[in-house]
């Protein structure tokens, strides 16, 4: 059977108490970052993303650390059933040029909820 983590080729950063994600198209709002990895993340909207969807997001670490990346949608689904939130799952698309950004990015995150996580 194929699961999404079976799916999956990084390791995924719970990013939600540490980072978060705007998109610079003002017609999608960006509830939350959910997670994060070196080929994509996750965020929470308030409207149900269409796969194959492009959009170019702004990215920020706790630290001020931001950057700009494209990605695109490769599914979405309802948070819960009361159907007021979605979770899509994009994918980089730009991914030679922004890679190295993006993993820097991925590091600086882990650093800091390892941070979070012993301070708790």
């Amino acid at each position: 059977m194929d699961t999404i983590q079976s799916r999956r080729q990084w390791p995924r950063l719970d990013t939600s108490r540490v980072a978060q994600a705007r998109s610079v198209d003002p017609l999608l709002r960006v509830l939350s970052l959910r997670d994060l990895c070196a080929g994509g993340f996750a965020i929470e909207t308030d409207c149900e993303i269409l796969p194959g969807l492009e959009r170019s997001f702004e990215l920020q670490a706790a630290t001020g650390l931001t950057i700009v990346a494209r990605a695109i949608a490769v599914h979405c689904r309802m948070a819960d059933m009361s159907g007021r939130s979605y979770i899509s799952g994009w994918r980089f698309v730009d991914a030679g040029e922004t890679a190295g950004d993006v993993q820097g990015l991925v590091d600086i995150l882990s650093d800091e909820l390892d941070l979070y996580r012993r301070n708790d």
